[in-house]
């Protein structure tokens, strides 16, 4: 009688849980992203805290949230035979299923939440698709022509590029709209663009393109439209070639000269261009620092945007990824900024979200964040039509 009584209990629990669920799946979007957002985080390991700067606000307009992150591919870290040679990280933090709550927790302890989710590293785009989707996202992913995932012990993994999008304030302004640039190998090309659905239809191995990519997508920001005004914009999101040295960085270069020659091409019905954003991970640093060559990258990036961190602090971030590795060239402590979110002139910036105020001893990925980068999150006011 006690067991029965046992097994009713839980099964009333069972029915009252998928009652709750049906509830929140009917409730105004706004309200139920807040009560996914608790839910998830109830059952999720503590993340480091965020702050942001106490930058201007504008109350006439909601601002556009704009989240950069390179989410550490799982093929690159736990999935990898040498586990990414991040030997200060205990496995069971760089198994992919514990790194994945802690990304979608990430994302949704933001309040409000970003409203254009721009990814690198991502080899599981479906699960980290389907985990969002609760939350009012969807996305679209771009895979590089020959991932270094591959050679991990899933060799069905190639990781690349992502855009996700909260559909309750963004949306796309057509389907052909998401393009894909694959850079071309030899320095001096222009790259080979195609529609997103037309790349995916492609094998890119030995077509004379390089592995990095980026991904293009034009959007409306909804809750400018409800003002009576649009607000159009446009983001790429790339991740280039990671070498540390001065003839990789002038490949580096080189990709970026190519997608700043792709986005100078007009985009508007009348032959302007929109605003645009490029979140990056460009694996080039700002300064020459302690690097043995000087930077090109950066700098050739700022020929025509400027950085949403620079404009809300005054400076590049101090870091963007800190992590300690062990094996091959990838000895020792690193800390570099190598993450940006770039705007064109025109787009104001309020608030940025600072980086970590503490890190354990073993740096990053650890417990308490699920990547070696850190996310970069930026308040952007678009130019209204």
């Amino acid at each position: 009688r006690a067991m029965a009584s046992m097994a009713t209990s839980a099964q009333r629990q069972l029915v009252a849980a998928a009652a709750s669920v049906a509830v929140i799946a009917l409730l105004f979007p706004p309200i139920r992203n807040r009560l996914l957002r608790i839910l998830t985080n109830a059952a999720t390991p503590s993340l480091y805290p965020r702050r942001w700067t106490v930058g201007s606000t504008k109350l006439q307009a909601r601002p556009l949230r704009v989240m950069q992150w390179n989410i550490l591919a799982d093929g690159l870290s736990g999935l990898d035979a040498k586990k990414g040679g991040f030997s200060e990280c205990p496995e069971r933090y760089l198994a992919w299923e514990y790194r994945l709550r802690l990304i979608i927790a990430e994302i949704s302890q933001q309040d409000p939440l970003p409203d254009v989710i721009a990814m690198e590293e991502v080899d599981r785009f479906d699960q980290v698709h389907l985990l969002l989707r609760p939350l009012g996202y969807t996305g679209v992913f771009a895979a590089k022509a020959s991932s270094p995932c591959q050679r991990s012990l899933d060799p069905s993994l190639k990781d690349g590029c992502a855009l996700f999008w909260l559909e309750s304030e963004v949306r796309p302004l057509d389907a052909s709209d998401m393009q894909v640039l694959r850079y071309a190998k030899e320095a001096g090309g222009d790259g080979v663009v195609n529609e997103l659905t037309v790349d995916r239809s492609r094998s890119w191995e030995a077509k004379g393109v390089a592995n990095q990519l980026a991904l293009v997508g034009t959007f409306t920001h909804l809750t400018a439209m409800h003002s009576q005004r649009r607000a159009d914009f446009r983001i790429a999101v790339t991740h280039l070639t990671a070498a540390k040295s001065a003839e990789v960085e002038a490949i580096r270069a080189d990709q970026c000269r190519q997608l700043l020659v792709f986005l100078a091409k007009p985009d508007a019905p009348e032959g302007s261009s929109r605003p645009t954003i490029v979140a990056c991970d460009l694996n080039a640093s700002p300064s020459r620092g302690h690097l043995t060559y000087d930077p090109e990258a950066y700098p050739a990036m700022r020929v025509a945007f400027d950085s949403a961190y620079e404009r809300g602090l005054g400076a590049e971030p101090e870091w963007t990824t800190w992590k300690t590795r062990k094996g091959g060239f990838k000895d020792g402590e690193v800390q570099h900024t190598i993450d940006y979110i770039f705007i064109s002139p025109g787009i104001d910036v309020g608030r940025v979200m600072l980086t970590l105020d503490e890190v354990g001893k073993g740096r990053l990925p650890c417990a308490r964040y699920p990547s070696d980068h850190v996310s970069l999150v930026a308040e952007l006011y678009l130019p209204l039509k």
